[in-house]
């Protein structure tokens, strides 16, 4: 496998694949009640896909090169039924991507 080119701008079509894929991981978490609770861009991992499902394969340029979306890093991650213990104790978030919410105790 190769690296996933980059350049000075991203297409439209690979932030929305990215987005969507991001927002279908934290649903799978949600319903299983896991809060991954420390996303940030070091965490979203992308990885090359020779060989897309074939669900994909109509979405045609959005798929060159194919990737594969990945949420990584879940050793801050809690169950939901932990969230107002871990609300007291968000220290283990990176300070620079947490909620103002969190920040500042809402």
């Amino acid at each position: 496998a190769g690296d996933i080119p980059v350049s000075s701008h991203t297409p439209l079509g690979v932030v929305r694949r990215v987005a969507l894929d991001l927002i279908s991981a934290l649903l799978c978490l949600g319903h299983q009640g896991i809060i991954h609770a420390d996303i940030k861009p070091e965490n979203v991992l992308l990885s090359t896909d020779p060989e897309p499902p074939a669900t994909e394969a109509s979405f045609g340029q959005l798929m060159s090169p194919p990737f594969r979306v990945k949420l990584a890093d879940f050793g801050n991650a809690i169950h939901r039924a932990e969230a107002p213990l871990y609300h007291a104790t968000f220290e283990i978030q990176t300070l620079a991507y947490r909620a103002p919410e969190v920040l500042f105790g809402l």
